[in-house]
């Protein structure tokens, strides 16, 4: 269905007809015969909708700031505007075909590309819910939903040729605005995941990885049999983890043990926060490839390695044999079937305001009851149109979630070794604990002690 466009001032886009004649002629002295402008902006309409509101709008000069403001000061009842049409700025333009309103992504399954924008997503999750009350490993789906990585992957679904650094701008836009953390560590780490999935340059530091580390990552994610080249390249980088690297591939008991080595040398052997955060994401991964069982150790060590659980996210999505309809109970299964959902822009928006509306609107003492949000507090916000992010209207415990800690860039001081060999001890110690609890039949249970009385 094609839509027709036209050219309309808000009060004809609003259904509402001009009181004023503005040629009539001025009786009162200290009128003017000058009449001002009114600005019109484009419309798109079905042909059989004449008389409803458009289903899509770009401002004059893409001015929304004042669109927006002129809304809610003159017809306050029909604020926000975007819950009935999608109203489209610079930045938004491209996503629109007048021609083409229907977008299908396809829903064959999820591919490896998919799947490595899915696992980052998990990581950036588990990483954000770190000092916060939710399970940093257990990452839920609604949190999951909110992530930067699953933002670039419905993005990609729905606009492959669109430019992902405007779903990052306006990602974090929405962050800082409801006073939502946001890590660059963990950004930079999904942005690089997803420039590898999708053959796109994001606006990343150059030298965060080297040419043929970028390289043997692109083609990690892209071909199913290419984990040995990139695993030639780190131990290209780090000589000393050829032989660590046997015991981690060895009998399960060992791989634990051969892990705390491993990143004791990538510690030693730094090749920058970013690569070593890789490494070790890569080398937690192997210990048991496709589970995400051991985050709890990279929780420990996210300190020196910041990045590191989005890295073991992907890692672990792009794992042979992994199996996103059985992994988490179905999370990648229900990500994946959000992010192929159909599109149409010839129909009314799902959400309760988009972001640019939400910017105009928070400057002023705005109620929750002018939003009408789905739920107490919170409001599905469009990011693009298609892709709604529930998110809060104030600051919350969540932004806690996903501080940034200081990131080991050219080297260590003894007093950081020495935490850091604290820390691995610990991580030692649960290491061995879950040691007994995986790669292995279970056992009979004991019964449980009960309390003296």
């Amino acid at each position: 269905m094609k839509l027709e466009t036209a050219l309309e001032s808000i009060s004809k886009i609003l259904g509402l007809e001009e009181r004023v004649d503005s040629k009539a002629p001025s009786v009162d002295l200290f009128s003017t015969t000058i009449t001002s402008t009114v600005r019109a902006h484009q419309t798109f309409r079905s042909s059989s909708g004449a008389e409803q509101l458009p289903f899509v709008v770009i401002p004059a000069e893409s001015e929304l700031d004042d669109f927006f403001a002129t809304v809610a000061t003159y017809y306050p009842s029909q604020s926000p505007l975007t819950a009935y049409m999608h109203v489209l700025g610079k930045d938004l333009r491209k996503c629109f075909d007048p021609a083409l309103p229907n977008i299908t992504p396809d829903s064959s399954g999820l591919n490896r590309r998919q799947l490595a924008r899915l696992g980052a997503c998990l990581g950036e999750t588990a990483f954000a819910a770190l000092g916060s009350s939710e399970a940093a490993l257990n990452p839920s789906y609604s949190a999951c939903k909110r992530s930067l990585g699953y933002a670039l992957a419905r993005t990609e679904a729905l606009y492959p040729s669109f430019e992902a650094n405007v779903t990052l701008d306006r990602w974090k836009r929405l962050r800082h605005l409801t006073g939502l953390a946001v890590s660059q560590d963990a950004v930079g780490a999904v942005c690089v995941i997803h420039a590898a999935a999708s053959d796109e340059n994001l606006l990343l530091d150059e030298h965060a990885l080297a040419p043929q580390l970028r390289a043997a990552l692109e083609s990690h994610v892209v071909e199913p049999h290419a984990n040995n080249v990139l695993q030639q390249v780190l131990l290209e980088c780090y000589p000393r983890l050829r032989e660590i690297l046997k015991v981690i591939s060895g009998p399960f008991d060992a791989r634990l043990g051969g892990f705390l080595k491993a990143v004791d040398e990538i510690q030693h052997s730094s090749q920058g926060a970013e690569t070593d955060s890789l490494a070790v994401g890569y080398f937690c991964n192997q210990i048991l490839p496709g589970s995400f069982a051991h985050g709890k150790v990279l929780v420990r060590l996210v300190e020196f390695f910041p990045s590191s659980l989005v890295w073991y996210g992907m890692f672990c999505s792009t794992s042979p044999g992994f199996d996103p309809r059985h992994f988490g109970n179905g999370l990648f299964e229900k990500l994946g079937r959000d992010m192929s959902q159909p599109f149409s822009f010839a129909l009314r928006p799902q959400c309760d305001l988009s972001l640019d509306e939400l910017e105009v609107l928070m400057r002023s003492s705005m109620k929750p009851e002018v939003i009408k949000p789905v739920q107490q507090k919170i409001a599905s916000v469009a990011l693009l149109p298609g892709l709604d992010v529930f998110s809060r209207f104030t600051p919350d415990d969540d932004g806690q979630g996903g501080r940034e800690f200081p990131a080991m860039r050219l080297g260590v001081s003894d007093e950081r070794l020495t935490r850091a060999t604290q820390l691995l001890g610990e991580a030692a110690s649960l290491l061995h604990q879950l040691g007994g609890q995986e790669g292995r039949a279970p056992t009979v249970s004991k019964p449980q002690r009960q309390r003296k009385r």
